[in-house]
C-alpha cells in the first residue's frame, strides 16, 4: 500500500495516532524461518529471492532459525467454505444471485459455494479458528517475528485465470502465505525483494502476533535498512 516501509510506518502512526515505528537493529534480531508450507512450492525466482534477502539478513547480525507452523495448512480447509459464507452473508443471497453474471467468474464460483454452507458447519469452523489463533502463539516464543516469502510465484498473465479450474488453483497456490496470517489472526507486512533477481515483484514476508504492528514494522525497516529502498518497477515495456 505504500512504497517503502519507512512511508508504511507514517501511515501507521498517522492512522492510530502511536509514536513512528523506528528500525530494530539488525544484529540480534532473532527471526523464525517457517520450516513447513510457507517455503513450500515456491517458483525458483522467489526462492532465490528469499535466499538471498535472508543470507543479507544473517550476514548483518540477525539470527533465522528453523520453527514450525503447523496450524498454516489449516487455511486450506478454512478458507474453502468460510470465505465463500462470508461473502454470501454481506452481499445477501438474493443480491449475490441477481448481480452473479457481472461478478468475477472466480469469485462467483467460490461464492455458490457459500449458498449451501450451513449455521452448525460454519460455526464448528469459527470455534475450530479460536484454538488455531490460541495456538499459533507458542510460535512466536524465542523469535522477534516470522520472514516468509509473501507470494509463492511472480505475477502470472491475466489469461491464466481464463479457465475456471486453473484460475482456482492459481488463487490457491498465490495465498499459500498470506492466508494463513488471515487465518491465524496475525499482522504481515511486504517488502519488494526482486533486486536479488526477478524481473517482478517478489515479496519477503514478516508476520508478528495480533496487534504488534509497530513490531512488524520495525522488522520491515530494519530490513529495509540491510537490502536498501525498493526499486522501481521497469514499466516500459507495458507502456505505448
Amino acid at each position: 500500500m505504500t512504497r517503502s516501509a519507512a512511508d508504511a510506518a507514517i501511515v501507521f502512526a498517522a492512522l492510530t495516532g502511536q509514536p513512528v515505528p523506528v528500525a530494530r537493529p539488525s544484529r540480534g534480531l532473532r527471526l523464525g524461518r517457517p520450516s513447513n508450507y510457507f517455503y513450500e512450492k515456491l517458483e525458483q525466482q522467489v526462492e532465490e529471492c528469499v535466499a538471498a534477502a535472508l543470507a543479507a539478513l544473517a550476514e548483518a547480525g540477525a539470527d533465522i532459525v528453523p520453527i514450525e507452523v503447523p496450524e498454516a495448512a489449516e487455511r486450506e480447509k478454512y478458507f474453502p467454505v468460510a470465505l465463500p459464507a462470508d461473502l454470501i452473508t454481506v452481499l445477501g443471497r438474493d443480491r449475490f444471485l441477481e448481480g452473479r453474471d457481472a461478478i468475477d467468474p472466480i469469485v462467483a464460483a467460490r461464492g455458490d459455494k457459500g449458498l449451501d454452507v450451513g449455521a452448525p458447519e460454519y460455526n464448528r469452523l469459527r470455534w475450530w479458528r479460536l484454538r488455531l489463533c490460541e495456538s499459533v502463539k507458542e510460535r512466536f516464543l524465542g523469535v522477534d517475528g516470522w520472514v516468509t516469502p509473501t507470494i509463492a510465484r511472480v505475477a502470472v498473465p491475466v489469461s491464466d485465470f481464463d479457465d475456471l479450474k486453473e484460475g482456482m488453483k492459481l488463487t490457491l497456490a498465490i495465498t499459500r502465505a498470506t492466508q494463513p496470517v488471515s487465518l491465524l489472526d496475525l499482522c504481515a507486512t511486504s517488502t519488494p525483494i526482486q533486486k536479488f533477481g526477478a524481473e517482478f515483484p517478489v515479496g519477503l514476508q514478516v508476520v508478528c502476533p495480533r496487534e504488534r504492528d509497530a513490531d512488524a514494522l520495525s522488522i520491515a525497516l530494519a530490513i529495509e535498512d540491510v537490502i536498501g529502498p525498493p526499486p522501481r518497477p521497469d514499466v516500459s515495456r507495458f507502456l505505448g
